[in-house]
């Protein structure tokens, strides 16, 4: 039921996406079907920018000043809101660290999306988070 929610909405599932050398990703997926629904990603210092796939396009939101919260992990904050143009979208996550401090595991969470025609979709995900 929530993929044809996704499909009928126009939230894409995420091809796959390459890392360069030390940039770090947040990526998450809708915890019935598994697709890869976001992904969080930040180079150095550079602030972090979420990417979705809308209508077949890939969509790059810059963070929000001040819409994040929580201890980061590996440099992403358990909440965090993102927005370009007429959309947004905010993920408030659960993030367990793994052995070594060098991945981490998005164990629960949700993803919420305002798409430009108004619609908003909020899913359950669930993720992971590692380094190139």
């Amino acid at each position: 039921m929530m993929a044809l929610l996704l499909l009928a909405a126009g939230l894409q599932e995420l091809p796959p996406q390459r890392l360069g050398r030390g940039d770090c990703a947040l990526v998450l997926w809708e915890q019935a079907t598994r697709q890869r629904v976001a992904m969080v990603a930040r180079s150095g210092a550079e602030a972090p920018t979420m990417r979705l796939k809308i209508d077949g396009t890939e969509t790059r939101l810059p963070v929000q000043s001040g819409t994040t919260a929580g201890e980061p992990v590996m440099g992403f904050t358990p909440t965090a809101g993102f927005a370009g143009g007429a959309v947004q979208a905010s993920h408030d996550i659960v993030i367990d660290v793994g052995p070594g401090g060098r991945t981490a595991a998005v164990r629960s969470g949700v993803l919420t999306v305002r798409l430009a025609d108004g619609t908003d979709l909020v899913m359950p995900v669930a993720g992971l988070i590692g380094c190139g």
